[in-house]
C-alpha cells in the first residue's frame, strides 16, 4: 500500500527571531503566531520550550499538535494527557489546543525505541514530565491573563476548594509577549516540519 504522507517543501529561512516566525506560520498557519504563547521552563535538567495556542485559538481534534524529544517528533500519550491536562480548566472537552513542544534531556532517562516507527517514546519520570508541561504551560496562560471561566455554584466551589490554584491575572489581560522576544526564547530553531506528517487544519 502507498504512503498517505507527503513531504513539506518550504523555502528557506534565518535563525533570526523574524526568520523562526516566518517558519513557524509556513508550517502552523498564517494566524498561529498571533495567537500562540511561548513556553520555556527547566526542571531537573529536562527542558521544554515551544508554544501553545491561546484557547480561543482551538481545534476539534488533536492533529495540529506537535511534540519532538531530542528533536525526534513523536506521538507520545503522556505528552498528549499532559496538554489536555493544562488547558482543562480553559478548554472544554472537545477542543483542542494547536501545539509545538520540544522536550529536551539526557537520552539515558528516555527510551525510544518502544514503538517500531520511534513514535512513542518512555520517559524513566514520567511525573516530572507531565508536572513541567502542565505547569509551564499553566502558568504561560497565566502570565498571559488567561484563567479558567467558572460561574455559579461551580466558581464559588472552585474559589473555597483547598489548594486551589488560581490563574487570575490583575487588571486586564495584557496577551502574550512580542513575537520577537517570545520566538527569541522558544528554541525554534530546531523544527523539522519536513519530518511530521502534515494534515489540514480542522477548524
Amino acid at each position: 500500500a502507498g504512503s498517505d504522507r507527503s513531504t513539506l517543501e518550504l523555502p528557506a529561512t534565518d535563525d533570526s527571531p523574524e526568520g523562526r516566525l516566518r517558519r513557524v506560520a509556513q508550517v502552523m498557519g498564517a494566524d498561529f503566531p498571533a495567537n500562540a504563547i511561548a513556553i520555556d521552563a527547566t526542571r531537573d535538567g529536562v527542558h521544554l520550550a515551544g508554544h501553545v495556542s491561546i484557547p480561543s485559538f482551538s481545534r476539534a481534534n488533536a492533529l495540529q499538535q506537535y511534540a519532538y524529544v531530542n528533536g525526534r517528533p513523536v506521538r507520545d500519550k503522556l505528552i498528549a494527557g499532559a496538554i489536555r491536562g493544562a488547558f482543562a480548566d480553559v478548554l472544554s472537552r472537545d477542543r483542542h489546543a494547536v501545539t509545538v513542544l520540544f522536550l529536551t534531556l539526557d537520552p539515558a532517562i528516555v527510551d525510544v525505541n518502544v514503538h517500531p516507527a520511534k513514535a512513542d517514546v518512555r520517559f524513566r519520570d514520567p511525573g516530572l514530565v507531565r508536572g513541567l508541561i502542565v505547569g509551564a504551560i499553566r502558568e504561560a496562560l497565566a502570565n498571559a491573563g488567561i484563567r479558567a471561566a467558572t460561574s455559579g455554584a461551580a466558581g464559588m466551589m472552585a474559589a473555597f476548594r483547598p489548594g486551589a490554584a488560581s490563574y487570575a491575572h490583575p487588571g486586564p489581560a495584557n496577551g502574550h509577549r512580542s513575537h520577537e522576544a517570545a520566538y527569541r526564547a522558544s528554541g525554534f530553531a530546531g523544527f523539522d516540519p519536513a519530518r511530521s506528517p502534515q494534515r489540514p487544519l480542522d477548524a
